[in-house]
């Protein structure tokens, strides 16, 4: 207690609480529904806590369980055989969840390690935490035991889910494609013909990833949507709570016509750094063995993977808890183009508009913009004037940073502040750019999105009244419409992004819905990673007032990220 007396003297605030940065009132009978989710360790001892236990459950062979595998699962029935292949990569059995320590997830959930604010995120029910989810900071309860177990792969077998009347099918393959990061051959998948920019597996449909980070004992898993065909993803050497889908993204990452998979993992630990994070590039089309991004100087607690962006061959990731010098959580985000080297980027490097500062989370949020042009979220930065704020001002109001070309030798950049000059709207905590119209920035903890042209000039403003954390989570689709989610009860709206009209609604419904979003060709996919069992990801077209729900046999959090 001296010592920190002594820090906070001298100046040094690294220790500071953050108590206080919450959004709204509590509601009695909600627990902390009303907050987002933090995310946010200030202390290596809270950092520590926030890890779930890694007891490295260890195949006969001695290997550590997890696999290197694209797996394709169909449903697995109780007494069913998955096969050698996918027994070798995953081990005997599925580890059970166990329970974890205080992590705060995305929005802190459990997009959310900090999983999405369940609803109690990135996780409760109506009246507090559901078994086997996180809250908003990522703590999770032990499920009591579930019937079945998850599924083995069959080869034509169905998962159903009744919805609204829909059943929905997923059928079971298995790709013959093993993958690995330590040098093993890979073969291609199946169908070579990618079309869309989503196109993965070659089939010449759009595609969709959905992550589930803490499935397989928080080690994570990503599944790939193709038509009525799921596709578990995974990597080798993945450890307990590395959180493997915290963030995905689909992109022409190499020169080839399939997309390729960007996958955060932000809990892992690299060289001895716990938590400092690590992000994959998977390739479409099985040809490349996958890429594993780590810093230069991995830092503990960085969480790189947090964020991702990604157009094109250029992909850049989030590390919003990484310190840039003596101040804590100040936050960077990692530009790679191609084949090349991660280049850091934080708003201490020449030229990026802000000051970096304890706790902004530079980084938190990203999208891509035109060109080379990256929008980043600060939602954390307390701003009132000029230099460093650290202790007063607007805490938690949030800024943007607009990067013209995140790979210039010269950045030219600009920060768009909060427009309400008030503490606490968390504005950065989401961001889109929608091509042909603008950037838009969600400020959850005042229930609004702000809406820019391209030239940076403030449109629109849209609106909700509600505790409802509306602006959580945001999605651009190529016809200049913007999908806006309110994952605590506030369902989902489509606007056109040119002027803020609205274009359609989604009703609110359980598990979170609106956690994360995606568009893929004519549809818009909403995660509702809180939804029982494993979470569910609700399709809608666009002529179709039909809702389709698409669940996992097994799982976690299916829904977390969406990209």
């Amino acid at each position: 207690m001296a010592d920190r007396r002594r820090r906070r003297a001298a100046g040094d605030h690294r220790h500071r609480s953050r108590a206080h940065r919450h959004v709204g009132p509590r509601h009695p009978g909600r627990h902390h529904r009303d907050r987002l989710p933090r995310r946010r360790h200030r202390t290596a001892q809270r950092r520590r806590a926030a890890v779930p236990a890694r007891p490295g459950v260890r195949r006969p062979d001695g290997d550590r369980a997890g696999g290197a595998a694209v797996r394709a699962a169909g449903v697995r029935g109780q007494d069913a055989d998955p096969g050698p292949a996918v027994r070798g990569a995953l081990g005997d059995a599925e580890p059970g969840r166990p329970a974890v320590g205080d992590r705060r997830s995305r929005g802190d959930p459990a997009r959310r390690p900090g999983r999405p604010p369940r609803p109690d995120r990135r996780r409760c029910g109506a009246g507090g935490h559901r078994a086997g989810r996180p809250d908003r900071r990522g703590a999770r309860v032990r499920p009591a035991a579930v019937p079945q177990a998850g599924g083995a792969v069959g080869d034509d077998a169905e998962g159903r889910r009744a919805d609204r009347g829909q059943t929905v099918k997923i059928r079971a393959i298995l790709l013959a494609v093993l993958l690995g990061v330590s040098g093993q051959g890979v073969t291609h998948v199946t169908g070579t013909a990618c079309a869309g920019v989503s196109d993965f597996d070659g089939d010449g449909v759009d595609d969709v990833a959905v992550g589930d980070p803490f499935a397989e004992g928080q080690k994570g898993a990503v599944h790939v949507l193709s038509g009525d065909t799921s596709i578990p993803v995974t990597v080798q050497g993945l450890a307990e709570g590395d959180a493997f889908g915290w963030s995905v993204r689909l992109a022409k990452v190499n020169a080839d016509e399939c997309a390729d998979l960007v996958v955060g993992a932000p809990y892992t630990d690299v060289d001895g750094n716990a938590d400092a994070g690590t992000a994959y590039v998977i390739y479409g089309g099985g040809a490349l063995e996958p890429r594993r991004l780590v810093a230069a100087e991995p830092q503990r607690g960085a969480r790189l993977g947090w964020s991702l962006a990604a157009r094109g061959d250029l992909v850049v990731i989030g590390a919003p808890y990484e310190d840039d010098g003596d101040l804590a959580d100040a936050g960077a985000i990692y530009a790679l183009k191609g084949g090349g080297a991660l280049r850091r980027v934080t708003q201490a490097t020449v030229e990026v508009r802000g000051n970096s500062e304890v706790g902004d989370q530079f980084g938190y949020s990203l999208a891509m913009g035109p060109g080379n042009g990256v929008v980043v979220g600060v939602p954390y930065e307390n701003d009132d004037g000029q230099g460093q704020q650290v202790d007063s001002g607007k805490v938690d109001s949030g800024s943007v940073v607009v990067i013209q070309d995140v790979l210039a030798e010269k950045i030219v950049s600009t920060k768009l502040d909060s427009p309400t000059d008030k503490a606490g709207d968390k504005y950065g905590y989401a961001v889109a750019w929608v091509d042909g119209a603008g950037p838009a920035v969600g400020a959850p903890g005042a229930g609004y999105v702000q809406l820019y042209d391209e030239k940076l000039a403030p449109k629109a403003r849209v609106r909700q009244e509600g505790k409802e954390a509306f602006g959580f989570s945001l999605a651009a689709s190529a016809d200049g419409r913007l999908a806006i989610g309110a994952p605590y009860g506030g369902g989902v709206r489509v606007v056109t992004a040119a002027d803020g009209k609205d274009d359609r609604r989604l009703p609110p419904a359980d598990g979170l819905f609106g956690w994360s979003l995606a568009f893929s060709g004519n549809k818009l996919f909403v995660g509702q990673p809180d939804a029982a069992p494993y979470g569910k990801v609700t399709v809608a077209a666009r002529n179709s007032d039909e809702l389709r729900a698409v669940q996992p046999p097994k799982g976690a959090d299916f829904g977390v990220s969406l990209g």
